[in-house]
């Protein structure tokens, strides 16, 4: 099975084990649409490309990232995203997120809103990177190499056949 037709992901963190679903097709197409109109240019205004570059090289100690880092940026980045654009990325998020426990997988947040495991809700670390894990798992893809590209393409392909068909 190859990366685009994997649905679910394992990753440790602190000694748990959880599972990250992808997101269904529809709710990874509205969190990709609040991704490029409210994350991406709240990004772009706290991290320049150049720096962005400069953060993933590998090569930047900790000290040197938050020296890169502008605290008024950081500010006027989480102004452009409102609570509830932040209510549907961790509810979204955290829906597709499960804990494997001796029992079974249990869901990280249920559709009612309360939190079917513990430490999570209250652990904002650990919160931010099941949110952070899923929208890298689900959506990242979207933005990734040339399938958006090519999507449109064949789009705009089979339009232009379906015209020369018609006439």
């Amino acid at each position: 099975m190859n990366a685009s037709t994997e649905i679910n992901k394992y990753i440790d963190i602190e000694g748990r084990t959880f599972c990250i679903s992808k997101y269904p097709a529809n709710d990874g197409i509205k969190t990709a649409r609040l991704a490029i109109a409210k994350l991406l240019p709240a990004f772009e205004d706290f991290i320049s490309p150049e720096k962005f570059a400069q953060l993933t090289s590998g090569e930047t100690s900790e000290d040197e990232i938050w020296e890169l880092l502008n605290v008024a940026n950081i500010t006027r980045a989480l102004e452009l995203v409102s609570d509830d654009d932040i209510d549907t990325i961790f509810n979204r998020a955290l829906l597709n997120c499960y804990e494997r426990l001796p029992a079974g997988n249990a869901r990280v947040k249920n559709a009612n809103g309360t939190y079917g495991v513990e430490g999570v809700e209250y652990d904002y670390v650990l919160a931010i990177r099941l949110v952070a894990e899923s929208l890298i798992w689900s959506i990242g893809s979207f933005f990734v190499g040339d399938r958006l590209t090519s999507m449109v393409t064949d789009i705009r392909g089979s339009d232009t056949q379906s015209q020369d068909a018609a006439t």
